[in-house]
């Protein structure tokens, strides 16, 4: 496999935080087994392809060793930062670019780094700032699954039925809930918004 594909699969498609909002997601509704990890993985996967690049917008050829290919690398580099510095929280942005500044001591070559921040600094800026939006979209998805746990919860415990288990009636409930509201639509809406 061409690994020019998997890094425009892993740092030019929102992969992490897909994948980051379906674990999520597979802990809150309480499937700690189903769907596997390798499932959630395979799903996230298929699913970041509709935001990978076209062959014509970004050619990834920093791999080969060609002297003819080096201007073409150079300009696939430039294709491939415009691509992260579009799809990066510019907080995370400026937060790495204010520590890779702090640790040039300050001096007029880190200057240089404001102007044109380096492919590695841009690749951990969207990695960091696809973190942040799917830790934010996790917890948007959880709230509602611990309302229904603490909810049921406390109806069990008021009832007096000792011997059922908060988990045995919560499942069920969260699964219908989610599927009421048409749960799939607002993860897929959230995910590609």
């Amino acid at each position: 496999m061409d690994p020019s594909f998997l890094f425009s699969l892993f740092f030019l498609t929102s992969f992490i935080r897909i994948l980051f909002v379906f674990s999520i997601l597979r802990r809150g509704l309480g499937f700690c087994d189903l769907p596997s990890a390798l499932a959630v993985l395979l799903v996230s996967a298929a699913l970041s392809f509709s935001d990978l690049p076209s062959g014509s917008d970004v050619q990834i050829s920093s791999f080969s060793n060609s002297s003819t290919i080096k201007q073409e690398s150079k300009e696939a580099d430039d294709k491939i930062a415009q691509i992260l510095v579009n799809k990066t929280d510019p907080v995370v942005l400026e937060q790495l670019l204010k520590i890779s500044r702090n640790r040039a001591g300050g001096d007029t070559s880190a200057s240089t780094v404001v102007d044109k921040p380096k492919l590695s600094l841009l690749l951990g800026a969207f990695a960091l700032s696809e973190l942040r939006k799917s830790f934010q979209m996790g917890v948007t998805f959880l709230v509602p699954f611990v309302v229904i746990d603490i909810f049921l919860a406390v109806l069990i415990s008021l009832v007096g039925i000792s011997s059922l288990s908060v988990e045995m009636v919560s499942f069920p409930a969260k699964i219908l809930a989610f599927l009421a509201l048409d749960g799939w639509s607002l993860v897929m809406r959230t995910i590609s918004g």
